[in-house]
């Protein structure tokens, strides 16, 4: 039994210690390659044949950051995201493909081989939806979009140069058409990724 104790007040030491070692050689430059399954809900107000859905996204973002006080770091996140869901006739299927440019800041508040993030950002794009109905030929138009997202992190280093990263928060884009309408498009939910994560 005292063997057991030991043994698990060792582990608990080392995860601490892991936790709160300083790390002032990290680097002050962060790069990092995320890939994102999120699960959202895609809203349009007002539309003709407005609908309210869940559907399930592909998104791929580089990031590039850098460390402007202790613990803070300022970057850019350029997100690509595929979103394809059926029409609200079950007939037509809509495909929307995007490229938006997030700044965000994030804080670490504590240092160390495994630790916690926060992270805040917001930014503009564009994107180009398609929509094609079995028995017409498809079209396609134009959209302006603002993102905007929250979410927490873990990163683990597996070195001072290289680790790995996983976050979950919310997010949400709004998509405005350039066909001269008031159509918007809402999509808002949950957001979740993982990624390979470089500090120089």
């Amino acid at each position: 039994m005292k063997k057991t104790q030991a043994v698990l007040l060792t582990a608990i030491f080392v995860l601490i210690s892991q936790i709160t070692r300083s790390q002032a050689d990290y680097g002050k430059v962060m790069l990092s390659g995320q890939i994102a399954l999120n699960s959202i809900s895609v809203t349009t107000p007002g539309s003709p044949g407005g609908y309210d859905e869940k559907v399930k996204t592909i998104g791929f973002a580089p990031v590039a950051g850098y460390f402007i006080f202790p613990n803070f770091a300022a970057g850019m996140e350029l997100l690509f995201n595929y979103k394809k869901t059926p029409g609200a006739d079950g007939y037509t299927t809509n495909t929307l493909r995007s490229l938006s440019f997030v700044p965000f800041m994030r804080y670490y508040p504590i240092n160390g081989n495994i630790r916690p993030y926060f992270q805040a950002g917001a930014g503009p794009g564009f994107g180009r939806s398609t929509s094609k109905h079995e028995n017409f030929p498809q079209s396609s138009q134009k959209s302006k979009i603002m993102v905007y997202e929250i979410k927490g992190g873990i990163e683990l280093l597996v070195n001072k140069h290289v680790g790995l990263d996983a976050d979950f928060g919310y997010g949400s884009t709004t998509q405005s058409f350039n066909n001269g309408s008031q159509w918007k498009t809402t999509i808002k939910g949950t957001t979740g990724s993982v990624a390979l994560i470089i500090y120089l």
